[in-house]
């Protein structure tokens, strides 16, 4: 009777179009991951980018108390204006990065 069981079970479940629709799927969902991770990447917005490269070459190597010195001036002002969510969301103001401040404090918290 288990050898019955067995036999219908390898019957019904191993055939070819089973396992191409679980490749298909299989594909489709890596496909989908890919995505989403692709675009909710910190990388994902050109400005991003180009930042990123920038901050690199200027912070890469060992880490210094230069360098902390150095990022902490950045950061330090962008934490004291949006502690209280309360600044302007204006586009590009003045002694901005990207986009406003809120999304430069984004990023240099994100490398903090």
């Amino acid at each position: 009777m288990v050898a019955l069981i067995g036999f219908e079970r390898r019957k019904h479940f191993l055939r070819r179009s089973i396992f191409v629709t679980l490749v298909l799927f299989s594909v489709l969902n890596i496909v989908k991951i890919y995505g989403v991770h692709q675009g909710n990447s910190l990388l994902a917005t050109p400005s991003w980018s180009v930042l990123y490269k920038e901050q690199y070459d200027t912070f890469s190597g060992p880490i210094t108390n230069e360098k902390i010195e150095r990022l902490m001036t950045i950061y330090r002002p962008l934490e004291q204006l949006t502690a209280e969510l309360t600044t302007r969301t204006s586009y590009r103001p003045p002694n901005t990065h990207l986009t406003n401040v809120y999304e430069d404090w984004i990023f240099f918290a994100s490398i903090l």
